[in-house]
C-alpha cells in the first residue's frame, strides 16, 4: 500500500485524499496530512510520495523531521507556483515533479472550460512500475462544484499517474 503525505491546507489535503481514494480503483492508498502538530508522530513513516502544496519555510525552521520525511520518499510533488527552489531536497535519487499554472511546471493546465480541463505533462516521468509516462495532454471531465479546486486536480492526477491510474473525471 503506497503511503502518501500531503503538506497543504487542511481542506486542500482532504480534497486530495478523498479524490485519490475515490479514483484509485482497486489500489489502496494511505494519505496523511502532515502538519507541525503531527509530524513528530509520523517521523518514521516512509512515504512513497510527498505533495507540497504550501510554503514549508515554517516546517524547515521548526522541525528537523521534515528533512527525514523528504529524504526517505521516492517522489516529491511540488506546487511550483508557491515553491520556487527545491534546495531542501538533498537526496538526488528522489524524483521531483512540479505542478502549477506556470509554463515551467512539469504538469500544468493548458485549458479550462465549464466541463473539462486539459492537463499537460511537459516532462517524461518514471512511474512506480518503472514504465515511462511520456509528455502528452490528458482530458479530465470536471464537475461544476470542483472547478474551484482545479489547482488540486494536478497533484491528484500526478499521484494516480505514478501508479498507472489515469484520472478521467473529478
Amino acid at each position: 500500500m503506497p503511503f502518501i503525505a500531503t503538506i497543504a491546507k487542511e481542506n486542500d489535503s482532504n480534497f486530495i485524499r478523498n479524490s485519490i481514494i475515490k479514483n484509485g480503483c482497486e489500489k489502496k492508498f494511505e494519505v496523511i496530512n502532515v502538519n507541525l502538530s503531527n509530524i513528530g508522530n509520523i517521523k518514521n513513516i516512509k512515504f512513497d510520495i510527498i505533495v507540497i502544496d504550501q510554503d514549508i519555510k515554517e516546517f524547515l525552521i521548526k522541525s528537523n523531521y521534515i528533512y527525514k520525511l523528504i529524504e526517505n520518499s521516492k517522489y516529491i510533488v511540488i506546487n511550483s507556483d508557491i515553491i520556487k527552489t527545491y534546495d531542501f531536497v538533498k537526496n538526488k535519487n528522489i524524483k521531483i515533479i512540479t505542478y502549477g499554472l506556470n509554463k515551467k511546471a512539469d504538469f500544468t493546465i493548458s485549458s479550462i472550460s465549464d466541463t473539462k480541463i486539459l492537463v499537460c505533462n511537459q516532462k517524461e516521468i518514471e512511474r512506480a512500475d518503472n514504465k515511462l509516462l511520456e509528455e502528452q495532454e490528458f482530458n479530465i471531465i470536471i464537475k461544476k462544484n470542483n472547478l474551484k479546486k482545479v489547482h488540486n486536480t494536478l497533484p491528484i492526477f500526478i499521484i494516480l499517474s505514478i501508479y498507472g491510474i489515469f484520472l478521467k473525471k473529478i
